[in-house]
């Protein structure tokens, strides 16, 4: 009851805040994170910072449908087994570094690698992340798999600035640590 109540109370501060640019949010944790790796990590007090400071491909709505985020558009060949995914131009990670389909690519290739184990949520799902263009993703699935775009809206798929994380000399730490969220 506790940690639902402070992910509410967190929800609703970063709602209104959300509406205004620049300032400092402070916020309470039942526990400090454990690390600040997104694709390593798979602590609950870990992502409820990575969350909000990193984006995804898609996200899911109040009614939880998945739309847009990062992505613009997707599209699913007839056999499913290949993903063709849009993304948005013009955004920029907190460091100044575009987001394209290479950190995409850089993102999903390191989450699946897991630290050297290989991911349960996709490694025996994908077979290969290609950058077709500056922004387009095609994701090649080893078997059909109806909730992939659901995967994606999960925190530990996000998209880092491959520039920061070669900074951080093949880690992230607080100061390397680069999103595209509404938080920094």
């Amino acid at each position: 009851m506790k940690k639902l109540l402070l992910s509410a109370l967190l929800f609703l501060a970063s709602s209104a805040l959300a509406q205004t640019q620049g300032g400092t949010l402070t916020a309470a944790w039942a526990q400090d994170p454990v690390g600040l790796d997104p694709h390593i990590t798979s602590a609950y007090s870990s992502f409820q910072i990575l969350e909000n400071v990193l984006d995804t491909l898609v996200t899911l709505d109040e009614e939880q449908n998945v739309v847009p985020s990062l992505a613009e558009s997707w599209r699913v060949s007839e056999d499913g087994l290949t993903w063709t995914i849009t993304l948005k131009e013009g955004i920029t990670f907190h460091d100044g570094t575009p987001f394209n389909a290479e950190a995409v690519k850089f993102s999903l290739d390191r989450f699946m690698q897991n630290g050297g184990k290989p991911s349960f949520l996709l490694a025996d799902i994908v077979d290969t992340v290609e950058a077709t263009g500056d922004y387009e993703v095609t994701i090649a699935l080893q078997q059909p798999f109806a909730a992939f775009t659901s995967l994606l809206a999960f925190a530990g798929t996000c998209a880092v600035s491959p520039e920061a994380y070669a900074l951080g000399e093949g880690e992230f730490t607080p100061n390397e640590f680069v999103g595209s969220g509404p938080y920094k």
